[in-house]
């Protein structure tokens, strides 16, 4: 992260602070990725307020910031008041424990070595689920994961519910990382 400030400073101090964006998304002045918030935009934030502020591109109720035509995260509501969700696209967010978009499936599991892999019904996506959400209704993290082979990462057995498996192939990385409430 101070990387990406010093980065950014030496663009502006290069093109002159005529050129200076101040309307650089505050996502960027903290990279750090919780149970509850994506940098600096925070679960309950209030999302016409945010969503007015960038240049969110809206499709199908998710709305997306691209910054640089760079897929950068995603948000949406479920009042239309604040903000519901959270999807990070981008692998400058981390996690304190170095959880991020594109780290190696076999990494992540010598941080949480007794993850499941879970699929969803509706999506077919797989992902990890980290804390207890579905059990005590906190706020959910899941790390949704893609194959380097484009098949399926786990073997699931039909009568499980959810589908969870403890059997699963690690060669694969994070795709992206999502929070809600």
């Amino acid at each position: 992260m101070k990387y990406l400030i010093f980065i950014l400073l030496l663009l502006k101090l290069s093109t002159g602070f005529s050129q200076i964006d101040y309307n650089i998304p505050k996502i960027y002045f903290d990279s750090l990725i919780t149970e509850s918030r994506v940098g600096g935009i925070n679960l309950g934030d209030d999302f016409i307020d945010l969503i007015n502020r960038y240049d969110f591109i809206e499709d199908y109720n998710e709305f997306y910031l691209k910054i640089n035509d760079k897929l950068i995260l995603s948000i949406w509501t479920k009042d239309q008041k604040t903000i519901s969700g959270i999807t990070v696209y981008s692998s400058e967010f981390k996690t304190k424990d170095n959880l991020h978009v594109g780290l190696e499936i076999s990494n992540v599991l010598k941080i949480y070595p007794n993850l499941k892999i879970n699929l969803s019904e509706e999506t077919t996506e797989e992902y990890f689920s980290i804390g207890k959400y579905f059990e005590t209704n906190d706020n959910a993290f899941l790390i949704y994961l893609t194959s380097s082979t484009g098949k399926k990462l786990g073997q699931y057995n039909s009568i499980d519910f959810g589908p969870k498996s403890d059997n699963f192939e690690k060669e694969g990385r994070i795709e992206k990382i999502e929070i809600f409430k």
